[in-house]
């Protein structure tokens, strides 16, 4: 195992508040290039 720091970037974008549904905010996390946490919020709803 490497212990040597390694830099890493993270970005962290706030979802509006004013987005009607969970399918509104997966749409808006996608256009905004986060089709992961898109893909597990409609998996989370579906559910």
């Amino acid at each position: 195992m490497d212990a040597s720091p390694t830099a890493k970037r993270m970005v962290v974008r706030m979802v509006p508040g004013n987005l009607a549904s969970d399918a509104h905010r997966a749409v808006w996390m996608g256009d905004a290039g986060c089709t992961g946490q898109a893909r597990l919020l409609l998996a989370a709803a579906a559910n």
